[in-house]
């Protein structure tokens, strides 16, 4: 008898540790998954801004949920999950970007009878890093410009003070030459 209420006291323990990792996964959802590719446990943040409850996952599979192409995607990962294998990918959902983890849950004798996933809305990432790369690529054309427009004057100015230290002894030339090189 012992054992058993030591083991319900283990499973409670896990139970609140799973409910309170879904309940604060920020912009995410985590999925439990059996061998038959079913979403046993669903839950987090993520579905409810999709508008998707956990009882209309829960006993379904990917491909009672998602488009064809994306249902082949995730049970190819499950099923490497299910080797042993995790993963970790990126998809697109109906417009929102979406990082993907998924693992193996092993039991005590090396088995694995279930899977978790989870999924973390990113779209706001990618739009930012999406941003800052037309950004860098306008800076990059600004510093071609400027370098160009500049690259003349620099050797207009760089050639006449050769001249003038041909002409000429002084310590000034000696700083217009450092301040050329720093310019170039």
């Amino acid at each position: 008898i012992t054992d058993r209420v030591d083991r319900r006291r283990q499973l409670q323990t896990l139970k609140q540790q799973y409910e309170t990792l879904v309940k604060n996964f920020p912009n995410g959802a985590v999925y439990r998954i059996n061998s038959n590719l079913e979403y046993v446990r669903a839950g987090g943040e993520e579905l409810q801004s999709v508008g998707i409850s956990r009882e209309q996952i829960e006993g379904k599979t990917p491909h009672d949920l998602f488009p064809a192409e994306l249902a082949d995607e995730l049970c190819d990962r499950y099923n490497r999950a299910f080797d042993g294998e995790s993963t970790t990918s990126k998809q697109t959902y109906e417009g929102e970007h979406y990082r993907i983890y998924v693992a193996p849950v092993r039991t005590e004798d090396g088995s694995i009878p279930r899977i978790i996933a989870v999924s973390q809305n990113i779209t706001e990432f990618a739009q930012k890093k999406e941003q800052l790369k037309r950004e860098n690529v306008r800076l990059e054309k600004f510093a071609n410009v400027v370098s160009h427009d500049l690259r003349n004057p620099l050797n207009v100015a760089e050639n006449r003070l050769a001249l003038a230290e041909m002409e000429c002894d002084s310590e000034h030339l000696d700083h217009i030459d450092t301040a050329l090189d720093r310019m170039n």
